[in-house]
């Protein structure tokens, strides 16, 4: 990006083309990216290169337009799916209907809470090792310092933004907006793990901009000392994380998924609530069933070619909601090929 702006033309501006296609390719790859694209547009504006800013515009319009009429025709030419699954209260229950002012208010207000107060905290600053999938609850910085440090990251992203114009400045404040938004469900670490590095390069930059207040150089380096403190914390949580073992009802579903890798043939379509994840473990085509009634999952299940179906109890209710029901009305069509306990996991075959 700072490559692109330098260069005053657009004609044979590769740097510049080179950050459209990365930013989209983002896009492409989670909705989220819609941040990057946002930023980038912001940012020629702030900088004045209102020419950029317009190609960069219409580049990514047509760049996402052909996302656009693919989910247009897949929902029936319905809203997009992402754009309703952020207006939804629940985006796994449509019977509760779309946004409110008072609903989006309350949802701020609880990702206001998750974020700035529990979740970027405990990941700039982990100060104890801790995990988000384990059954006891995750453990978070006590309230002052999780206030701290938040002013912290949120002061230097600011000063990069106002004061510098930096792009990310630009883009932290975008990622944080979309967070905000999001549907509390959903709201959690995962989701800011790709800016935690920048957000651990704002708290470092807090101290340019005491530096710049009090006027002493040598606070400069206390960036430094508290990047390279950050960064042996974190190693060293990572080092524990690896030793640690799966979660067992985790462990359960990748047992089931090594089954059907070593006992099926390699032309085998499975279906579960975890389709990405099975198609690695298990190395077969994986496909998701749908959320509806016996009749619909059981239809669809034979129209996709299904094979093997997996009952997991990953915290989802889903498999227990909609494919039992089918499984249960159509059970002699399918048959136990593998089933393991302590949680309950099970490999069905589907008998044509």
């Amino acid at each position: 990006m700072i490559k692109s702006e330098e260069k005053e033309y657009i004609k044979k501006n590769f740097y510049l083309y080179g950050a459209i296609l990365s930013v989209i390719s983002a896009y492409y790859i989670r909705a989220a990216g819609l941040s990057l694209i946002a930023a980038v547009v912001i940012f020629f504006f702030i900088k004045k290169k209102l020419k950029k800013g317009l190609f960069s515009m219409a580049s990514f319009f047509l760049l996402m337009l052909p996302w656009y009429i693919r989910n247009a025709i897949v929902s029936g030419g319905g809203v997009n799916p992402y754009i309703k699954s952020l207006i939804s209260i629940n985006p796994y229950n449509s019977k509760m209907g779309y946004l409110t002012f008072p609903h989006l208010v309350k949802r701020i207000q609880f990702n206001v809470d998750k974020y700035f107060f529990k979740e970027i905290p405990a990941m700039i600053f982990p100060y104890h090792f801790r995990i988000t999938i384990i059954e006891t609850p995750s453990q978070y910085l006590p309230f002052i310092f999780s206030i701290v440090i938040s002013l912290f990251f949120l002061t230097g992203m600011i000063w990069l933004l106002i004061k510098k114009k930096d792009f990310l400045g630009i883009y932290g404040f975008f990622f944080l907006g979309i967070c905000l938004l999001w549907p509390e469900m959903w709201s959690g670490s995962r989701f800011i793990v790709p800016i935690i590095p920048f957000f651990v390069l704002f708290t470092a930059l807090f101290f340019n901009f005491l530096s710049e207040k009090v006027n002493l150089d040598n606070v400069r380096y206390l960036a430094f000392i508290l990047a390279f403190i950050l960064l042996f914390i974190n190693f060293k949580n990572v080092y524990s994380y690896s030793k640690l073992p799966y979660p067992k009802r985790y462990e359960n579903f990748y047992k089931a998924c090594e089954w059907i890798r070593n006992n099926t043939p390699e032309e085998s379509v499975v279906s579960c609530r975890k389709p990405d994840l099975s198609s690695v473990v298990a190395n077969r085509e994986s496909v998701a069933f749908p959320w509806a009634g016996p009749d619909s999952v059981y239809n669809t299940l034979l129209r996709r070619k299904v094979n093997y179906v997996i009952f997991e109890q990953l915290g989802y209710r889903h498999a227990r909601e909609f494919l039992l029901p089918a499984i249960n009305k159509y059970k002699d069509k399918f048959k136990v090929v593998f089933y393991i306990r302590n949680p309950d996991t099970v490999v069905w075959e589907l008998i044509r």
